[in-house]
């Protein structure tokens, strides 16, 4: 038995009988605007956000080029 809580701790959803329900139960709550995952560490993800903040101030994500192909 799973048991599904949030947005906030205090906010329950309800119990989920197996992982996969849990999961769909947290994925249909999730807001229009959430972008994708991130599968790292805190330094990793704070690491990332970096470089993509600075393609999109240098414009490089308008030219359809990876950091690479520069």
């Amino acid at each position: 038995m799973y048991w599904v809580s949030g947005p906030l701790r205090n906010q329950t959803v309800g119990p989920a009988a197996t992982a996969q329900e849990a999961v769909a139960m947290v994925v249909q709550r999730l807001p229009a605007c959430c972008g994708p995952a991130f599968l790292g560490t805190p330094e990793e993800l704070a690491a990332h956000e970096a470089t993509v903040k600075r393609h999109r101030t240098d414009g490089g994500g308008k030219t359809g080029q990876t950091a690479a192909g520069r």
